[in-house]
């Protein structure tokens, strides 16, 4: 919707005031399904299996939510790219059962929260998205949910779901769209400091966890620490 975009293109200064509760922090998660199933990494109908996953993985986390953007996708199956898996490129190969990776993106609402506190509310949604996943996998909900999904295709993908313990694990929650609002370290000229608004490269937008920074403080901290003062100018 219109909060999106307007979450992306406002100056982080208008970001910061910004006190309206439908203003929304979109988020992104990662995590991993484990199923201790090895037969879990060389499913028949693959692509039919890892859609009904996801579809199972938006519907858990985001049925309070489902007006809100939410998307998930399976980035590996056993450590192979899905990509890999689709082109038939590459085997795979587990000896400890099966790990599914994805990637969530939600939008939370940062209700009474102030947006610019996007990470309080990154938080808070992890916790929240893992407690609904662990208690959909708990009741059995999670895997009746996949079984539904999945109906006519193999037998043996069935037989697996209902053996197969299932654990969930949340890896890192970063806030997305922010990137322009993060502080990075600008590496385009020596002693650059630290610089925000944007122009980061890609690699830093795709992991603002690994290399970005809430505060320029935090930034100069982290990258300039031998240049301190000049750094937060």
């Amino acid at each position: 919707g219109p909060d999106f975009q307007n979450a992306e293109t406002s100056s982080p200064l208008e970001q910061s005031s910004n006190h309206s509760p439908d203003a929304i922090a979109p988020l992104s998660i990662t995590g991993t399904i484990h199923f201790d199933e090895v037969g879990m990494c060389e499913v028949e109908d693959m692509a039919e299996f890892i859609a009904a996953t996801e579809l199972v993985l938006a519907d858990t986390a985001c049925g309070d939510y489902s007006s809100q953007m939410c998307t998930v996708r399976i980035v590996s199956v056993c450590g192979v790219p899905v990509e890999d898996i689709y082109m038939g490129t590459r085997k795979l190969q587990s000896s400890v059962g099966a790990v599914y990776e994805y990637e969530m993106t939600l939008g939370r609402a940062c209700g009474m929260l102030n947006c610019a506190d996007a990470q309080t509310v990154a938080y808070e949604t992890l916790a929240s998205v893992q407690q609904d996943i662990n208690a959909a996998i708990q009741d059995g909900s999670f895997v009746s949910q996949l079984q539904t999904h999945i109906q006519g295709s193999s037998g043996s993908l069935a037989t697996m779901l209902t053996n197969a313990e299932l654990t969930a694990n949340m890896e890192r929650v970063a806030v997305v769209g922010s990137e322009t609002s993060l502080y990075y370290p600008d590496w385009t000229k020596s002693n650059g400091g630290c610089k925000t608004g944007g122009g980061q490269p890609l690699y830093m937008t795709l992991a603002p966890l690994t290399w970005m920074e809430t505060t320029l403080k935090g930034c100069c901290e982290k990258y300039y620490g031998w240049m301190l003062n000049e750094c937060k100018g």
